[in-house]
């Protein structure tokens, strides 16, 4: 079902971004898909100043702008950026997208250690899991972790064996670097992988010859570099 959309298809924001459609949306917030495979969160102005006054924000990254009689604030980003609801988002393919999300969780707990944030918004461009500061029923920041991590999955990141079987493509010292970067720890003795787990999923099978004949085997997909912006040193870490 259509959303009903604040702004019209084209109107241009101030850091110049063109929406296109609403694809998600709260009391006092929606977030855009824009021309160009982007997306660009608007929000009123009392929730922008209240993450504002948390510290969940700087003022320099949310341009604001009138609507009418209404004070919007925006920021947007990029194809390769997620922006969505937590609850909406799709499991990583990558160690180096769980990562983001996983110290996203972090740098925000280390600001706000009170918030809810199963309703959060999630934006990658900044590092931050934004509450919405709704009435839902709060979830506990491990199974929001798992939940994030499987795609939907009620599933504790403190359970790591449960996590681990859900996550099969993902090796048992890589999820544990993930769990470990939200803030968690990992009390469970992880077995020994038998052979080396590539740190994304899978996805294409690769043609080889065995004694002369054709045979399948599935293919390493490379790692790709973990890149955090604004914290190179937490970047080299894991890298």
């Amino acid at each position: 079902m259509a959303l009903d959309a604040w702004l019209p298809v084209g109107y241009k924001l101030p850091d110049g971004a063109k929406a296109r459609v609403a694809a998600f949306e709260g009391a006092n917030w929606q977030i855009y898909e824009t021309h160009g495979e982007g997306r660009a969160l608007v929000v009123h102005d009392e929730l922008a100043h209240r993450w504002i006054d948390a510290g969940l924000i700087e003022p320099g990254l949310l341009t604001s702008f009138d609507l009418g009689d209404q004070h919007l604030w925006t920021i947007s980003c990029g194809l390769a950026q997620v922006l969505c609801p937590v609850a909406e988002g799709n499991s990583p393919e990558t160690k180096a997208e769980a990562l983001s999300f996983a110290l996203a969780l972090k740098a925000t707990r280390d600001i706000d250690t009170d918030s809810p944030l199963q309703d959060a918004l999630y934006v990658e461009k900044i590092s931050r899991l934004l509450p919405t500061y709704s009435i839902s029923s709060r979830t506990d920041d491990d199974v929001v972790l798992g939940y994030w991590l499987t795609g939907g999955a009620s599933v504790s990141a403190k359970s790591f064996r449960r996590l681990r079987q859900t996550m099969s493509w993902l090796g048992a010292g890589h999820l544990r670097d993930v769990v470990q970067a939200a803030g968690f720890e990992v009390a469970e003795v992880m077995p020994a992988d038998r052979a080396r787990v590539p740190s994304s999923r899978p996805n294409s099978d690769a043609a080889v010859l065995v004694d002369g004949k054709s045979s399948r085997v599935e293919s390493e997909s490379a790692v790709a570099a973990f890149e955090l912006a604004g914290r190179p040193d937490l970047a080299a870490f894991f890298n």
